[in-house]
């Protein structure tokens, strides 16, 4: 079934109307109003480096306090038992739980709350645009500025999805029990930009920032043996570009690191494949190790690792943007979950949140009054659910301990 538009919200502006240029009368100064004038000058001057030499001494004393990051702030007191993903959503966050969905500013407003009656829901955020889909089941929709904008319901079940900024979004159907999957992927406005069917089992799709490039990881089997894939398409060719084969590897997650590289994060490591079909890997680990992992749209990524399957023996590596660089991090610590944005990265421990910045620099350390549930980056601020509701953080750029 074709997506109905519920919803058209196009934005209308006004042009900017032509201000008349009024004519002044200069008048120059004299010798000694020259020189009173350059003193004054240069007292301003003085004035401005001075207030700025404070600035920053003031904003070191006050963030560097052992790298410990701003006190928690709960913003939005709520019942966190209910709730199954935590994403972010323009300068705040959107929580989904087993009814609704819940848009919450960075000051802990309300923003809206919309029911869904999916049983298996999956939420996918880009900029002010968000897809839920009902995982194994027949439906979906699009809300953009929180507002519904477009839902559908299939005849087959939806396996995976996605959307960018741009509104431009895909899905996959999946038939005959797995054995057929079909992509198709849409414009915002809904009109059809691709469409393609194989005889894989699809378990991922992304899109290309841009809205033009997509990627699926696939499951294939053949002779008793299962083979994983990632099929890389262009929306202006019939067929797929080319066919990446991952020979003794699972691919848990793929996503495009820019507009046309996509990362792929298997069990036992981690590649980065450009738009020519080259595989490169990054890191490698055993099978066992892998714990968490997080990759963001044209952003930084995290993944961890227990080293030598011991949980308290992590390894963190984490991924520039582009993937074009890595570093590891080592900690004597369990890990919980790893999350990741457009330039940040936070490891979550226990009792605290490590916060890392751009190349291997430690922004901060949060100290977490209650255990964390789920954990994002929204803009500058750490957003981390517990049990008694949602907490944030400030994120400043400082070389904490």
């Amino acid at each position: 079934m074709d997506i109905e538009n519920t919803e058209d919200r196009t934005d209308i502006r006004e042009p900017e109307e032509e201000e008349s240029r009024k004519q002044r009368r200069i008048t120059l100064p004299s010798a000694s109003g020259k020189s009173a004038l350059i003193k004054l000058i240069g007292l301003g001057v003085l004035v401005v480096i001075l207030i700025a030499v404070i600035a920053v001494v003031i904003v070191n004393n006050s963030l560097k306090n052992d790298g410990v990051l701003s006190d928690a702030d709960l913003i939005y007191p709520r019942t966190a038992d209910s709730v199954v993903d935590l994403a972010p959503f323009t300068s705040g966050v959107v929580l989904l739980t087993s009814n609704a969905i819940e848009y919450v500013d960075q000051y802990g407003n309300l923003i809206n709350a919309n029911e869904h009656k999916f049983a298996n829901p999956v939420m996918i955020t880009a900029g002010k645009n968000l897809l839920l889909f009902d995982r194994g089941g027949s439906g979906l929709k699009i809300e953009k500025d929180s507002v519904k904008y477009k839902e559908a319901q299939f005849d087959s079940a939806v396996s995976c999805a996605d959307i960018t900024s741009k509104g431009t979004y895909a899905y996959v159907l999946n038939a005959d029990g797995g054995y057929q999957s079909h992509l198709y992927a849409y414009s915002y406005k809904g009109k059809l930009l691709f469409e393609w069917g194989g005889s894989e089992y699809v378990l991922d799709v992304a899109l290309s920032p841009n809205g033009k490039y997509a990627a699926v990881s696939v499951l294939s089997v053949s002779n008793a043996e299962s083979l994983c894939k990632v099929i890389y398409f262009n929306f202006n060719k019939n067929e797929p570009v080319f066919t990446v084969e991952y020979p003794g590897e699972t691919v848990y997650d793929i996503e495009f690191v820019s507009s046309r590289n996509v990362a792929v994060l298997t069990q036992s490591g981690s590649y980065l494949l450009n738009s020519s079909g080259e595989s490169s890997q990054l890191n490698h680990y055993a099978a066992n190790e892998l714990n968490h992992s997080a990759l963001y749209k044209s952003g930084v990524g995290v993944t961890a690792i227990n080293h030598y399957g011991n949980t308290n023996n992590a390894l963190v590596y984490y991924l520039d943007k582009g993937c074009k660089k890595t570093y590891e991090d080592h900690y004597q610590s369990s890990i919980l979950m790893v999350a990741a944005s457009e330039s940040h990265a936070a490891v979550v421990f226990a009792d605290e949140i490590k916060v890392l910045g751009s190349g291997d620099s430690l922004t901060g350390t949060v100290k977490l009054p209650e255990t964390c549930i789920h954990c994002v980056i929204s803009g500058r601020r750490l957003y981390v659910l517990s049990a008694s509701g949602l907490y944030s953080f400030s994120i400043h750029e400082t070389n904490g301990e």
